[in-house]
């Protein structure tokens, strides 16, 4: 029997991302993120603005952002005490890293909301 590590079975990154590509809240986090870095602007984002967006739990909101940090889309920054902002993560050109998974999110909205 050949020897492996649990490193040669772990999905990769993109895998991952893949896969929640098709859930709705993954990818309509995806598009808030989007428009948010892209159309306003933005430098960083607060859990409480996904949760006024998604009308969620300020815990799931911090819990969906953490997730897309794991999958190396966000890095997060703590200002004080518990307080958190999320940046995006851009590639060597400035792009967002997130805008290039835009197309795979808005098929997966469009498919459920009909």
């Amino acid at each position: 029997m050949s020897e492996f590590t649990l490193d040669d079975i772990k999905p990769n990154i993109e895998e991952c991302i893949k896969r929640r590509l098709r859930y709705t809240t993954f990818c309509r986090t995806l598009l808030f993120l989007e428009y948010k870095f892209n159309v306003e602007k933005c430098d960083f984002v607060y859990p409480s603005e996904l949760r006024k967006f998604l009308n969620l739990s300020q815990q799931r909101a911090y819990q969906i952002l953490s997730d897309f940090v794991t999958l190396k889309l966000l890095e997060v920054k703590k200002i004080s005490g518990n307080m958190v902002e999320f940046h995006p993560v851009r590639d060597e050109k400035g792009n967002l890293v997130i805008s290039k998974y835009r197309k795979e999110a808005i098929k997966t909205i469009n498919a459920f909301s009909k």
